[in-house]
């Protein structure tokens, strides 16, 4: 069925919005009160409904009032694999529409929800809210979240630049694409530029284009991002480590809709939006001189503040689903998933690196632990060593991306050669432990200080005939009761590596597990 007796809501387009709904006389009925552009799906069952939102993005499910809670909520599930806002509502005799969720609704700054019998608000508002944040990507069922929708569904149609702030990995240039995409500017280039990893001689340049001979090297004309965006949306990510230079430039550009190329002389007309980004305190860094004020009023027409996820740990869970369904379906792995402690745990956890980090921690889990169940105890150890790894700090560092890059590899080389390193010193000791002679019945790497009240004064006694790996075990597994749990120091006195150390005791924790140990 398509319905396009109405233009309702026209920022939504015909076939942009899918209502996927049971043959009902009632359904019909509010759908034609509604009188909302849609393209609509009319099923004969409740389970061709779910198996229809299963596979693909729906906007909108409409029930008759008799469906059941469990049914609802199963279908629910269903339903946000493919759009995470996507929303249920069943229809009473009459055309009278129950919500099933707070929807657009939700939070202390929301507008209360139209009367029941007010078809063609409660459906145009919840098809806006739903696409909105399919386009976006944005994923969460907290407030906070249902209240940036609500700001990018009023103000994506409009051409003003917006700002948009937030610690890193909170998905600043997430919203940013959702914007773009749900403006009609579609169509259009989405450029983005992280101004940061562009040097001082080059980002005006990038900015603005040059003409050919401008400066050396500049061998032919060149169009910069504000020339190539067109009439699309130009995204400049951490606005706020831009020189004060540049920031009188892009002043101009924003009060005056022009520019000029570097080494030109004649103004070009800016036809793009603008859209920034930063994690910076802007209001401080006025009050501090560095950055221009009368820039900072003209980039702040409208502001998304994008919440931390510390803020938000209703959406832990969500996302963790999420992530956990992409990185099995990317990799081709399977996941059983964590316990309630450790579920518990994540959603108490501060997020320094926000959803970033939460989707890191989930590659990391999937890959290194598939098919098992993840207890609290061994989440705590994996965070705890993430934690020490520099590589999984997120970091500011104004280094351009090529720097960081190299960075990285060398890093990762690094702790390659350690863990080469800590293999060759585990075949030495394991090839001694097996020489008979020797080493006899005891094996006596404990001896670390001549004082008898060092806490490594003394021996292990080890049955011959035992495993290696057990051995391994039995040994690190002492050192750590001897030196009360440091982690740190019983790597250092075995020789081995802090991951090293952490895999072992995972293998340790099962083997106590299953009585082995």
């Amino acid at each position: 069925m398509n319905n396009d007796s109405s233009q309702h809501i026209g920022a939504i387009p015909p076939g942009e919005t899918v209502v996927v709904a049971v043959e009902h006389p009632d359904i019909r009925e509010a759908l034609e009160q509604s009188g909302v552009r849609t393209r609509t799906v009319m099923l004969d069952s409740i389970g061709q409904v779910a198996r229809y939102a299963g596979s693909r993005p729906v906007d909108l499910v409409m029930l008759p009032e008799e469906t059941g809670s469990q049914v609802v909520e199963d279908l629910r599930s269903s339903l946000q694999t493919q759009n995470a806002h996507g929303q249920i509502v069943l229809v009473a005799p009459g055309g009278i529409i129950r919500l099933t969720s707070p929807g657009p609704w939700q939070g202390p700054d929301a507008p209360p929800p139209p009367p029941e019998d007010d078809a063609a608000e409660i459906v145009a508002a919840l098809l806006d809210f739903s696409r909105v944040g399919r386009l976006t990507g944005l994923l969460g069922e907290s407030s906070a979240i249902a209240s940036v929708l609500r700001t990018v569904s009023r103000i994506a149609p409009t051409s003003v630049p917006i700002l948009i702030r937030g610690p890193s990995g909170t998905g600043k240039e997430l919203i940013a694409r959702g914007i773009h995409r749900a403006s009609s500017r579609s169509e259009n280039p989405f450029v983005a530029v992280n101004t940061p990893g562009l040097s001082e001689s080059l980002i005006e340049s990038e900015l603005f284009g040059h003409e050919k001979g401008a400066f050396t090297g500049a061998l032919n004309r060149k169009e910069g991002v504000f020339e190539a965006a067109g009439e699309g949306t130009i995204f400049l990510d951490e606005i706020g480590d831009l020189s004060k230079n540049l920031q009188s430039k892009l002043l101009r550009v924003l009060e005056e809709h022009e520019f000029q190329r570097v080494g030109g002389t004649g103004p070009i007309r800016v036809k793009a939006r603008v859209l920034a980004a930063t994690n910076v305190n802007l209001e401080r860094a006025v009050e501090e001189g560095r950055f221009r004020e009368d820039l900072y009023y003209r980039l702040q027409v409208v502001t998304i503040d994008m919440p931390p996820l510390r803020d938000r740990p209703e959406d832990v869970v969500p996302l963790l689903t999420h992530f956990i369904s992409r990185v099995c379906t990317t990799h081709g792995t399977t996941f059983v998933g964590f316990t309630d402690d450790a579920l518990e745990h994540l959603r108490g956890y501060t997020w320094p690196g926000n959803v970033r980090e939460l989707r890191n921690l989930v590659e990391q889990v999937i890959l290194l632990h598939p098919g098992e169940k993840i207890s609290v105890g061994r989440l705590a150890r994996i965070m705890e060593e993430r934690s020490r790894d520099p590589m999984n700090l997120p970091t500011k560092t104004g280094k351009t991306p090529d720097q960081v890059e190299r960075e990285l590899i060398f890093q990762a080389l690094q702790a390659l050669r350690e863990e080469v390193a800590d293999l060759r010193a585990s075949v030495e000791v394991m090839n001694l432990a097996g020489r008979p002679g020797e080493w006899g019945d005891r094996i006596m790497p404990l001896e670390g200080g001549r004082d008898p009240s060092d806490p490594l004064h003394g021996s292990m006694t080890v049955p011959l005939g035992i495993p290696l790996e057990e051995i391994e075990l039995r040994l690190i597994d002492e050192t750590m009761n001897r030196l009360k749990g440091d982690k740190k120091r019983t790597a250092e006195m075995l020789g081995i590596g802090l991951r090293t150390l952490y895999r072992r005791l995972e293998k340790l924790d099962e083997m106590k597990g299953l009585g082995e140990l």
